[in-house]
């Protein structure tokens, strides 16, 4: 298997988009909703404790999408590391969209040791 480079996948997401015809942020929801379905089939959610981890740019966006479509079945908890700078539109878009009960905790990585 070959592990592609952020230069790379970025390349492979915007070249499946103009594919495609569909903008980055529909492009984050398949890979949740894929994920989603994956980790249903997989594991009994269902009042579960889910935490999930995210960084700034689009692969938190993936993140946060899947802890939306997560949280009818699941308790989430959505962390990311504190004092972000430069998120992405699509992750900042993502974020604006989880319901309330989501629960995100921002911490600085120092402060977790």
């Amino acid at each position: 298997m070959r592990i592609l480079l952020p230069e790379e996948v970025a390349l492979a997401d915007r070249l499946t988009c103009e594919g495609q015809g569909i903008s980055s942020a529909e492009l984050m929801e398949r890979a949740a909703s894929a994920l989603s379905e994956a980790m249903r089939r997989r594991f009994p959610l269902e009042k579960k404790r889910v935490l999930v981890v995210c960084g700034p740019g689009n692969n938190g966006g993936d993140g946060l999408a899947l802890a939306r479509l997560l949280c009818d079945s699941a308790q989430v908890t959505v962390f990311l590391p504190a004092g972000m700078q430069n998120t992405s539109a699509d992750h900042r878009f993502m974020r604006s969209r989880l319901p309330e009960k989501v629960v995100c905790m921002e911490a600085h990585p120092d402060e977790l040791a």
